[in-house]
């Protein structure tokens, strides 16, 4: 792995990440608009502390590498990190995360497709409501969308609607890579995943270590020139296998929703099935002329020659409704230890990492 290191001396407040991958066309442009942004100030909304881009390069097979190179020997404010493998986004944010310096990470795609004004937009509402990670969300009140495909446009709102209503958080967006986040928070996040599903795994850790975070509108706003250049990821056939990883992902994080709620709903079946039966068994009983369990096993002969559509029907939905609640039963307890063992070992990581800065400092102190 290449890594470009700063030679700020300053105290960074912002940190903007952008993971890259066969950027080479927008690349220059991007980092040019961020620049003349950044340079303006006005984003600080009063805080102290310089700037910094950080650049990853997810192993393009383009030029992408040599120009992030070029570019960060322009400026010690702009750095860049290459490895040789395309791994997805959650691992170039994910080393992008380990690398920042700056007190406050903005994250943003190559294309700026959400423009820089979101910079000085998330921080007033970090100071405002006191959030650690601010949320962009182009699907919520205030939000909106510009020249974006309605293919793209319709699979994102439904897999954003499908993560709302699995994960119960109350958020409109957990797909977008548009989010501002506190440096320690994130660096102390025990992230695991590589690809997009990162961005929701950030929200759903978050809330279990109990983050302030906050959900802000954004202007997603596809360029035609970054169209035209085209966008890695952005196909309809790359959507649907990403939304099918986020589909098995839900499943493990809300069994309730995906194994325990249909496995009531077919046990309501199997119970009105279960009367009907037990209604024709007592109407058969009651004719029969024989007493004692020969009348029992006559009566239940003739619900099954009589009936047998029924008595198969019963089973099936009665297995169904088994095999369901034991999965989801499973699945729940290994959820509900997964999330214990995640918070436990988040408290002793951030401990260790506590005492590690303290040593740290410590040592720079006494070298002053």
């Amino acid at each position: 792995m290449v890594e470009r290191t700063s030679a700020l001396s300053d105290p960074i407040l912002l940190t903007v990440l952008i993971p890259c991958y066969n950027e080479a066309a927008i690349i220059e442009q991007t980092v040019g608009a961020l620049r003349r942004y950044l340079e303006n100030g006005n984003w600080r909304q009063e805080r102290e502390g310089d700037w910094e881009i950080l650049l990853v390069d997810d192993g393009s097979s383009d030029t992408t590498a040599s120009i992030l190179s070029c570019l960060a020997r322009t400026s010690s404010q702009i750095r860049f990190i290459s490895y040789p493998i395309n791994a997805g986004q959650g691992q170039a944010l994910r080393k992008g995360f380990d690398s920042a310096k700056g007190e406050w990470i903005f994250c943003v795609d190559a294309d700026l497709d959400y423009s820089p004004d979101h910079i000085e937009q998330f921080f007033k509402i970090a100071n405002t409501l006191g959030a650690q990670i601010v949320i962009g969300s182009p699907y919520m009140v205030g939000g909106s969308t510009t020249g974006v495909p309605v293919s793209r446009i319709c699979m994102s709102r439904l897999m954003n609607w499908y993560f709302r209503k699995v994960l119960r958080l109350g958020f409109h967006t957990y797909t977008s890579i548009l989010r501002l986040y506190n440096r320690d928070i994130i660096q102390q996040l025990l992230l695991s995943t590589m690809d997009k599903d990162l961005l929701p795994e950030i929200i759903l850790r978050s809330a279990l270590l109990g983050t302030p975070m906050v959900e802000a509108p954004a202007h997603l706003h596809w360029k035609k020139r970054n169209r035209v250049a085209g966008r890695p990821g952005a196909g309809v056939s790359a959507t649907i296998q990403k939304a099918a990883r986020h589909l098995l992902w839900g499943t493990i994080e809300n069994p309730f929703f995906f194994f325990l709620l249909p496995a009531t709903l077919i046990s309501l079946a199997t119970t009105w099935f279960g009367v009907a039966l037990a209604i024709l068994f007592f109407a058969a009983y009651n004719q029969t002329t024989l007493s004692g369990l020969a009348a029992i096993t006559g009566a239940a002969s003739d619900v099954v020659l009589s009936n047998p559509q029924t008595i198969v029907i019963f089973m099936a939905l009665l297995n169904i409704a088994l095999i369901l609640f034991t999965l989801g039963i499973v699945i729940l307890q290994n959820k509900i230890k997964r999330e214990h063992d995640f918070v436990h070992l988040s408290k002793i990581y951030s401990e260790l990492r506590s005492s590690r800065l303290s040593r740290q400092t410590k040592v720079n102190e006494d070298s002053d």
